[in-house]
Order: C-alpha cells, then structure tokens, then sequence
C-alpha cells in the first residue's frame, strides 16, 4: 500500500526514529500531498423534445505523489474463529499493519471512465396526456481502471423522476454490474417555495436481505434558493 501526505499535518510514520519531530500546520488550505491534472469531455444533444443523448469521458488524468511518501507491505495469513479471543484480534492487526518504508515519488491515475446516456421526458412524448413530469434515463458506465469509485467492470443503470406537482417529487433507479453489483435506490423530493428539501437512499435492497445485507446509504440535504 502506498501512502502520501500533506507535510501540514506533521505526520511521523510507525517506521521512522522515535527522534523524529515534526509540527503540525493544519488550516484550510493546506499544501497537497501531489499535484496532478484532470479533464473531462463530454457532449449533450436533444433529439427532440422527448428523447436526448450524452456521451461522456470523465476524470482524464492522473496525480503525481511526492509528500511523505511511504509503502506499507504485509504478507500473512490467519484463521479468526472467535472474535472475541483479544490474543487473535491483535495478531490480525498486526498482519493488516505490515512494515513500513520510505519510498519515492509515485503516479496513480484518476478514476477514468466512459458514460453513455440516454434521456426520455414521458410528458413531452405524449404531448401533455400524462399525470405531471416523468424523466426516464438508462445509463451505460465503463470504467478503464479500478481505482477508488470505479471498476472495470460494465456497470447499467435505469432510473426515473416523477414530478406529479409542482413540490412533489419521486425518484427510484436500479443499477447492475460495477463494483456493486446491483443497487437499488429511492427518494423523495419536497418543493417547499424557497427551500427545496431531498430525502435519498442508496443499496435499499439491503434493507430485504437481512444479514447478507453488504451496506446501506441515506442522505438529506436541503436547499435554498432565491
């Protein structure tokens, strides 16, 4: 595992002289670990007034680390059949912390990705005979690597908004590949004049699939606007 850090935080590593001193710094701004480049490119076109397409190639870049950079490396192997057996849970740790070193600069790329949509506006298609607002998306996302948020792995999604009125808002969607696999996801959307208030929930099949359930996710924002 390889580790850089922003010299504010006077970070002293497990591996280096217990002389070692160093202050930190930290502030809201503070100098970066790396320094690197990022783009992306993408292009949106409406077809008519009920169908549009996107293409996208998102995070081309890459960050060059060069601050307090270290590799940790770890090679073990251990049974953990009781969890509460302390002498087992620190040998754990001790294989999952590995030896330490000073190591030089290193490059990693960003999490570059290509993405193809396609947009469907329900209302405009039937040209005013539906209830409300409907968007509908299917989404096509590629990732080139398998950097932290991507996967190489093709992922699918389909997912829908449904504005009934002008302050009420439903919105559900499902994905299938990618690092997940298969995520289900739910919200709600209140217009309330000058606040806009969003409830959200993501893997919400993992409420349904008890203790094989892998993670959950809930958000609420809340927004002002003038």
């Amino acid at each position: 595992m390889l580790i850089a850090a922003s010299p504010d935080f006077g970070m002293v590593y497990d591996f280096e002289d217990d002389t070692v001193e160093r202050e930190s710094n930290v502030g809201l701004f503070n100098s970066p670990a790396g320094v690197g480049f990022a783009t992306d490119l993408g292009f949106y076109a409406e077809l008519n007034k009920a169908w549009s397409i996107a293409f996208a190639l998102t995070d081309l870049g890459s960050i060059n680390w060069n601050e307090g950079t270290a590799e940790y490396s770890s090679n073990g192997s251990l049974i953990l059949d009781d969890v509460t057996d302390e002498t087992l849970v620190d040998s754990l740790v001790d294989v999952i912390t590995g030896e330490g070193k000073y190591t030089d600069a290193f490059s990693t790329p960003l999490s570059t990705a290509m993405k193809i949509g396609v947009g469907f506006k329900v209302e405009k298609y039937f040209k005013g005979n539906f209830p409300g607002e409907m968007l509908i998306e299917l989404n096509y996302h590629q990732g080139f690597n398998n950097m932290p948020a991507n996967s190489t792995i093709p992922r699918f999604s389909l997912g829908a908004e449904w504005m009934p009125s002008n302050w009420f808002r439903l919105r559900s969607g499902i994905s299938v590949g990618g690092y997940d696999d298969f995520n289900w996801a739910f919200g709600l959307g209140f217009d309330a004049g000058i606040v806009d208030f969003d409830l959200a929930t993501a893997y919400t099949n993992s409420y349904f699939n008890g203790n094989s359930a892998k993670r959950i996710g809930l958000a609420i924002s809340s927004r002002w606007t003038f």
